[in-house]
């Protein structure tokens, strides 16, 4: 990881916190932690160096995006989405990539997955149209991109952000800030070298890092994001067990034998989730850095320990908001926004329940193919 993230991380977390509430208020990140994001140049970890990124390896963005994700939830996806897309310029051409990214680590760019778009072949291109849900990060990002069905098959497109327009849906009850509105394109051509198909591979940078199924480093981000937020509640709720005496007693809260057995086990508990998931990524990138690609087995361990990390996250935040009182359903306090915007990152399809599923048919050896992986 380049010493320029590690230097900046820091005042972008400093940021981050500082800003969560008025972001929150706003539905948008503000503009100093959007120009402190482009700084610190988190897409950079997902862009290869011919766009002058470093295709680092996932457990180190990872990392990067729990810390962002302990200071601020919504900071955090935003950063998540900007690293984990910018993985996808190594399914364009150079010059196509080039072109989106023309930013390099400094650009921000997101978009969907999900086939919500119709994609019409016109000349050497298609006439893309389409709205999508969950965009987050689109109030900020340069360009999105967007899944559409060309000839019964799913494809992803590209476009220019300015050339959608965005509805505020996003009301909901956690990572606010994240302003994950619906987009519509409506009759964009877009050319045929910017729609790709990422479950058939194609691409065209042979490095480590693409190597790894996009999904598994979509979750794998999701869990570091999420690995922060129960983070961060573990930190407020210490902070408040020293302080705090509860109605009725003449002890603080931190005192108490039954605040000390559940804080111990909440930091095991994440930390072993954490230990989990990095091991799995070490383990893979090891194998990835021999040339060899991820086998279906590989892509399941990736996905287990995502969706684990995510789960002990959510329950280890929702013990510790139990464990506070009456104090933590305050707007002001800082464990109340962690509960609503970790179970918020629950429902995320790459981290959903169905994964458990996925993956132990996997393990059972039942014969499928499993694209979703």
């Amino acid at each position: 990881m380049s010493l320029k993230i590690v230097s900046d991380l820091s005042s972008l977390c400093e940021l981050a916190a500082r800003d969560a509430d008025d972001a929150e208020a706003a539905g948008r990140l503000t503009e100093p932690v959007v120009a402190a994001l482009r700084d610190t140049g988190i897409a950079g970890l997902g862009l290869p160096p011919s766009l002058g990124g470093e295709a680092a390896p996932p457990q180190q963005t990872v990392v990067v995006l729990e810390q962002v994700g302990r200071a601020d939830g919504s900071a955090g996806w935003v950063a998540m989405i900007a690293a984990t897309t910018a993985v996808l310029s190594a399914y364009l051409p150079h010059d196509e990539a080039a072109r989106i990214w023309a930013g390099g680590p400094r650009a921000i760019v997101g978009g969907v997955y999900a086939p919500k778009g119709v994609a019409t072949p016109v000349g050497d291109g298609c006439s893309i149209s389409g709205t999508w849900s969950f965009g987050s990060g689109c109030l900020h990002a340069d360009w999105l991109s967007g899944g559409v069905i060309i000839d019964g098959s799913p494809r992803l497109a590209f476009f220019p952000a300015s050339e959608v327009t965005i509805h505020p849906t996003w009301e909901v009850i956690g990572l606010r800030a994240t302003g994950s509105h619906d987009f519509t394109a409506q009759d964009l051509t877009v050319p045929a070298s910017r729609i790709v198909d990422v479950r058939a591979g194609g691409l065209h940078v042979d490095l480590p890092l693409y190597r790894f199924p996009i999904f598994g480093l979509l979750a794998s981000g999701i869990a570091g994001v999420c690995l922060g937020i129960a983070g961060g509640a573990l930190d407020s709720f210490v902070a408040l067990a020293r302080e705090k005496t509860p109605t009725g007693a003449r002890r603080t809260l931190a005192a108490r034998a039954s605040t000390q057995e559940g804080v111990a086990k909440a930091a095991t508990a994440l930390g072993a989730a954490r230990s989990y998931l990095l091991a799995v990524l070490e383990d893979l990138w090891a194998k990835a850095t021999t040339g060899d690609s991820l086998d279906t087995s590989d892509r399941a361990r990736l996905r287990l320990a995502a969706t684990h990390a995510v789960e002990e996250a959510a329950r280890v935040t929702t013990d510790l908001y139990r464990m506070a009182g009456g104090t933590a359903v305050y707007r002001s306090a800082p464990l109340e926004r962690r509960l609503r915007d970790i179970h918020t990152a629950t429902q995320h399809m790459m981290v959903g329940r169905p994964t458990w599923e996925l993956a132990g048919r996997v393990l059972l050896g039942i014969e499928e193919t499993h694209p979703e992986l």
